[in-house]
């Protein structure tokens, strides 16, 4: 092959153009770290941007390079540069336009829109992007026109569904309605436009029309999940909640398996009152989605309202082995076997919680109780302790101190409340703490004393009436001072099983002298106000041992060892608290004794 004499310095001279030309090019790419994908350190020059001598697509990169770093404005910089070394370029025309709108230039944008349809006039995109801007200008004849073609109708469907929303906003409803249907008429495959024509109806009121709209749309698209989400909606805004549900279940056999489908099917039925139907959804999507813990929660709160515990437990034990770090699941564990009773179970899965997880406060709070339940007052005593360095307050420090005083450390209780106190002597809630610490000692009447400081402070302190009004009833002292705090107690809180149970243990009290006196009648109305009274605290509290054994010795004050006997035996059957109760057992035995009945 020959080459023509003179040919190779020419080739030479036109590479070592284009190097230089470039040039410029590479050392913005090196600056902006493009060397790293050769391997090669970035220079820290700053490379010269603005240079007017070279062509377009030099300026183009500059703002590529810009954009990448989130430079929108030095993008736009450059684009505009590049725009004016090639003003016919409808592409640059367009981008400048884009980017401009983005940064709230909003009249520079819609000149280079308009510039941009005059290079290309069929640039649907550049059109709505136009009337968008018309609209934020204010140029509402300006917008509609820039969304329209010569006949009138929207450019495309884009466009129809901004008409509409327009006309819609602009009370225009007749030309919405018109304009909705027309989309749905030219862009027959699309189900865009079906939405659009729902909404015009939907604004208009007319809940039947939307559904015919959304029906017609399934018909025609039955695999687009989102028309049975709206149609759903629909039904629910209309209070349908079977409509709701026939929806769903429309949806759920387009797509067996979707999840969200099922949650919302599972909460329709739990809704109508089917918890089991509910359960069987839920189910249904852990089976499928078995790493998915929120499910097992939903199934656990199914459950718990049909009152099986027993399989809420096992669900959560399930659970909690397949993802042993959710303690969400190990907690929710644990308060449940607490309700089934099972609290040498629930004391090992509250252990399991750790001091990182939100609950384990309380998860500590709730084993120590465990603990002092079963008479372990110094295994729960050494958890609070514990429990009080982590987390220091007033909550933790006064149940610590209750602990104390049990535990014969009055001076360790004595002194942790009185810090509270010192720092504020107006804390009514520390003085009734205080008066609670003494209580705990068995010192009624510093607690007495200590209530009463409280009550000054704050006058509506039913737990403090309540005390103070208790405590004298069992003493047998001024009764009729006990009933009067005991009443005030109720004024504030009339459904407190507890300070009911009190009112009806002064009635007791003011019977039993007049019985042991052998004035039985006079007793009788004292008695059955009692009776009342207990039975009435018996159902705010939901069943007590107290108050069991209370209702007992009514009974027994009034001859009726059956019924006395009766509820001694139900106390026994509610976990009798040892402190409160420690003559149960003595009085169910001589009961027996009585009756026959060992």
């Amino acid at each position: 092959m020959t080459v023509a004499r003179g040919a190779a310095p020419r080739a030479r001279a036109a590479a070592r153009a284009r190097r230089a030309a470039l040039a410029p090019v590479v050392a913005l790419a090196l600056a902006s770290g493009g060397c790293a994908v050769l391997g090669v350190p970035a220079p820290r020059r700053e490379a010269p941007l603005v240079q007017p001598d070279l062509p377009a697509d030099y300026d183009v990169l500059v703002a590529e390079f810009a954009a990448r770093d989130g430079d929108l404005a030095g993008a736009l910089e450059a684009y505009r540069r590049a725009a004016e070394k090639d003003p016919g370029s409808a592409a640059l025309a367009r981008r400048t336009a884009a980017l401009a709108a983005r940064l709230g230039e909003f009249d520079a944008a819609a000149r280079d829109a308009e510039r941009t349809l005059a290079l290309d006039p069929g640039d649907v995109e550049t059109r709505v992007l136009l009337a968008r801007l018309r609209r934020q200008q204010g140029d509402t004849a300006g917008f509609e026109a820039a969304l329209r073609d010569e006949s009138g109708a929207p450019i495309s469907l884009h466009a129809g569904i901004l008409l509409v929303q327009h006309l819609l906003e602009a009370g225009r409803g007749a030309e919405a309605l018109g304009t909705a249907e027309g989309l749905v008429e030219r862009y027959p495959d699309e189900p865009n436009a079906y939405f659009s024509l729902a909404s015009v109806y939907e604004e208009a009121g007319e809940r039947d029309q939307v559904e015919a709209v959304l029906l017609r749309a399934i018909a025609a698209f039955p695999d687009d999940a989102r028309l049975y989400v709206r149609l759903a909606q629909v039904r629910r805004a209309n209070g349908d909640v079977d409509g709701e549900i026939a929806a769903n279940e429309m949806l759920l056999e387009r797509n067996p398996e979707h999840l969200g489908t099922l949650r919302a099917l599972a909460e329709l039925w739990k809704r109508k009152g089917d918890l089991d139907r509910a359960a069987q959804l839920y189910e249904r999507a852990a089976r499928l989605y078995p790493d998915e813990p929120t499910l097992v929660k939903h199934l656990v709160g199914l459950d718990l309202e049909r009152g099986d515990y027993a399989l809420a437990a096992e669900r959560l034990r399930d659970a909690s082995e397949r993802t042993p770090d959710d303690f969400d699941l190990v907690y929710m564990l644990a308060l449940v076997e607490l309700e089934l009773g099972d609290l040498e179970r629930a004391e090992a899965t509250l252990a399991r919680v750790p001091p990182s997880h939100p609950s384990y406060g309380d998860a500590r709070k709730r084993l120590a109780a465990l603990r002092q339940h079963a008479g372990d007052d110094a295994g729960a005593l050494a958890l609070l302790e514990e429990l009080r360095v982590l987390e220091p307050g007033k909550e933790n420090d006064f149940a610590t101190a209750g602990l104390r005083a049990r535990t014969g450390d009055l001076a360790g209780a004595v002194a942790l409340v009185q810090e509270w106190i010192d720092a504020d002597p107006q804390d009514a809630s520390a003085l009734y703490q205080m008066g609670l610490v003494y209580d705990a000692a068995k010192q009624r009447d510093e607690a007495i004393a200590w209530m009463r400081r409280a009550l000054e402070i704050e006058p509506s302190d039913a737990h403090a009436l309540n005390y103070i009004g208790y405590t004298l009833a069992e003493r047998g002292e001024r009764l009729d001072e006990a009933e009067s705090l005991i009443q005030r107690a109720l004024e504030l809180a009339p459904d407190d099983g507890y300070i009911t149970d009190s009112l009806g243990w002064v009635y007791y009290m003011r019977a039993r002298p007049l019985v042991e006196a052998g004035r039985a009648a006079e007793a009788r109305p004292w008695i059955e106000r009692a009776l009342a009274t207990l039975a009435r605290a018996d159902e705010l509290a939901g069943g007590d041992p107290v108050i069991s054994e209370h209702i007992g010795d009514v009974h027994r004050l009034a001859g009726d060892l059956a019924a006395a006997l009766e509820h001694y035996e139900r106390a026994l059957e509610q976990e009798p608290r040892e402190g409160e109760q420690p003559e149960l057992d003595a009085k169910i035995d001589a009961l027996r004794a009585q009756l026959g009945t060992r």
